[in-house]
């Protein structure tokens, strides 16, 4: 065996040895690249959730409800219109509110 064919697989082994550890290099900063754009969109998706939901805010209609009350028909009863029944055969008793 001579010295140019010998060189010659070490420098072949050293290439791919070389190869191999740039390939695993480029694999992780492929992974932080698609984790970092995996987080940047989750970011992006709960600030569009929030401005979402701060345009579609969920207030009472507190005129209506003000009005109903003084009307004598109240809608902010737990147990409807009627209340609760009370009676003996229902106090200390579990049942269900409202029936």
């Amino acid at each position: 065996m001579g010295i140019a064919p010998t060189l010659s697989a070490i420098i072949g082994g050293a290439t791919a040895v070389g190869q191999t550890v740039n390939a695993f290099q480029q694999a992780g900063h492929m992974k932080r690249a698609a984790a970092s754009a995996a987080k940047a969109a989750q970011d992006q998706a709960a600030e569009q959730q929030r401005a979402v939901n701060k345009a579609n805010a969920r207030k009472p209609d507190i005129a209506n409800i003000m009005f109903g009350n003084q009307q004598g028909v109240s809608n902010t009863n737990l147990t409807g219109s009627a209340g609760a029944p009370v009676g003996a055969s229902s106090i200390g008793s579990n049942t269900l509110l409202g029936q």
